[in-house]
């Protein structure tokens, strides 16, 4: 390898030692050079002189004889004209030659114009990168590849994660606004499957079909969690105003007021047979005449106030403990939920789904 500076450029280049007294072009600013017999010899190169085109005295004599068989040598009689349109010739084949080749500038070997990589080396001129490391890194990177249903896997605990985080914030507020109301809100059940698709969407920022499934599961599991909450904060809650619904202020209160002891009175007049069941059936659905309801409002105005006071707090008694039975310990969370279930509760649930779903899947994206 006979390695040189371009004399315009100072481009340091490499050529293998066959090109030794030819003419090459530089790399870099395209000055033409004559290789030099050794890597020590750099001359430079500034403009092409006769004796620089890499022709021997004797190859101009032999090329002489063979066009001038009856001339003398061509050593003695050669003119500068001939000399030059000899060198043109050679020069015109150097310029030919190299005009097919160019350097890579990786290992300064020659390579055809039109090549994209090195022969010798593997340089990739057009990336930079040597082809063979860019085999090694591919094999690395097919080598870490994982299969579709592997990454599905990874992702499943992030995707029901980030979803079920929504839901159960979701199902704590709204077990809160319940035990601070003591209303249950249907709209607030709506919101958790809000939070459960977001929640979904935010932490993967991804919508597909089988996201939209995850938060619509995750939204069910976020009203079952309110609705336990609910049963854990509410009725305990409750527990305690039944306790302190029998006190004497309540009792005289309602003791007090036709209208309060109205409920209390038709229930003990039919317990001591002062009415009918079929009187009776038709109070408590709300369902009597006017003449039924006087017959009660008469009774309770021949009661003093203080006979009105103890009927009140007995049927006072007998509903507190009924609330208490009902939700008391021995009452589960399924029979609080069955007694409290209707088509409202049915509405928000289903909307409460269909929201979770229809934002993981996304409201652009076709469910097709």
């Amino acid at each position: 390898m006979i390695k040189f500076h371009c004399g315009k450029c100072e481009k340091k280049m490499g050529v293998p030692e066959q090109y030794i007294g030819k003419r090459v072009k530089c790399v870099s600013c395209s000055e033409p050079i004559i290789v030099p017999e050794s890597s020590e010899d750099q001359q430079e190169v500034a403009a092409l002189q006769p004796q620089e085109y890499g022709v021997s005295s004797q190859t101009l004599d032999n090329e002489f004889e063979d066009n001038h068989p009856n001339e003398s040598s061509a050593s003695s009689v050669w003119t500068s004209d001939m000399f030059d349109s000899t060198a043109s010739k050679k020069t015109e084949e150097t310029v030919s030659m190299q005009a097919e080749m160019i350097f890579c500038n990786s290992c300064g070997k020659q390579i055809e114009r039109d090549s994209v990589i090195c022969i010798h080396c593997g340089h990739n001129l057009k990336t930079g990168q040597n082809v063979l490391e860019e085999k090694k890194t591919a094999e690395n990177h097919s080598s870490k590849k994982v299969s579709p249903a592997v990454a599905t896997m990874k992702g499943l605990p992030i995707e029901i994660g980030g979803s079920l985080l929504g839901a159960l914030i979701g199902g704590f507020i709204w077990a809160a606004i319940v035990y601070f109301t003591q209303y249950e809100i249907g709209i607030v059940a709506w919101g958790i499957g809000i939070l459960s698709g977001l929640g979904a969407v935010c932490i993967t920022k991804d919508y597909s079909v089988r996201l939209g499934v995850i938060a619509g599961t995750m939204a069910l599991v976020g009203l079952v969690s309110g609705n336990v909450l609910i049963y854990k904060w509410v009725v305990p809650s409750i527990q305690e105003v039944v306790a302190e619904m029998v006190t004497d202020e309540e009792v005289t209160r309602v003791a007090s007021n036709p209208e309060n002891m109205f409920y209390y009175a038709y229930q003990h007049m039919y317990k001591n047979s002062m009415l009918s069941q079929d009187e009776y059936n038709k109070i408590d659905n709300y369902e009597a005449s006017d003449d039924l309801k006087q017959k009660v409002y008469k009774q309770i105005d021949m009661w003093t106030l203080s006979e009105k006071e103890v009927i009140a707090k007995a049927e006072m008694e007998i509903e507190a403990e009924a609330i208490g039975k009902f939700f008391g310990n021995n009452s589960g969370l399924w029979t609080v939920f069955v007694a409290n279930f209707d088509i409202f509760t049915a509405l928000w649930a289903i909307f409460a789904i269909g929201s979770a779903y229809k934002i993981g899947v996304g409201f652009s994206v076709s469910e097709s």
